[in-house]
């Protein structure tokens, strides 16, 4: 006689236990250790760090002032006054800024006027000559340059400071109109400051 054949399709026949059916999880999420955090947190941190240090770099820029410094410089938009000197000069200059006279041994008298800060001046001092204001100390940055109301410029870097000075013939001598701004602080502010500040410089006497 044939024997009793099994379960078709391996089908579990009477009194066999079925297998326990096999749950499905989901795979767990995937865990990021301390120091893992640590890292993309400072690296987030560092992304915005860029963005704002290149947004206010650009910002400076656009305004005039140097992107590597946080000091400010006095804008050409500034309020002025006209100073009468009562050695034989008028000059605007910056409301906020104090004067004082200066009487240098061995040497000429001279006015400066000094931003509030004490980091910006400006000179003006009588000389014998055009060729003794063009005598300057430091580094030469633009040599000496012509102007259109008869004078001479020139900037010059010294002791980690930029200075613009005009000389205009004056009689037998010539007056110097010098602004000095911290060197990591120059620019095209300054510049223009300077240029409206010599614009309006005019002796009164010979």
């Amino acid at each position: 006689m044939p024997g009793q054949m099994g379960p078709v399709g391996g089908l579990p026949g009477p009194g066999r236990p079925r297998p326990a059916a096999r749950s499905r999880r989901p795979p767990a999420p995937a865990t990021v250790t301390g120091g893992a955090a640590v890292g993309l947190l400072l690296a987030g941190a560092a992304v915005v760090l860029v963005g704002v240090l290149l947004g206010w770099s650009a910002t400076r820029a656009l305004g005039g002032q140097s992107p590597f410094t946080t000091l400010n410089v006095t804008s050409s938009n500034t309020a002025v006054s006209q100073h009468s000197d009562g050695l034989g000069f008028s000059v605007p200059v910056p409301r906020n800024w104090s004067a004082f006279q200066n009487e240098p041994l061995g040497g000429r008298p001279s006015v400066s006027f000094v931003s509030p800060d004490g980091s910006e001046e400006l000179t003006v001092e009588r000389l014998a000559s055009v060729q003794d204001g063009q005598a300057v100390p430091g580094t030469v940055l633009e040599p000496p340059t012509p102007t259109a109301d008869g004078g001479i410029q020139v900037s010059y870097a010294a002791d980690d400071r930029t200075s613009w000075r005009r000389i205009v013939p004056a009689g037998q001598g010539a007056w110097a109109l010098t602004l000095t701004v911290p060197e990591r602080a120059a620019g095209s502010t300054s510049a223009e400051l300077f240029d409206v500040l010599a614009r309006g410089f005019a002796p009164t006497t010979a």
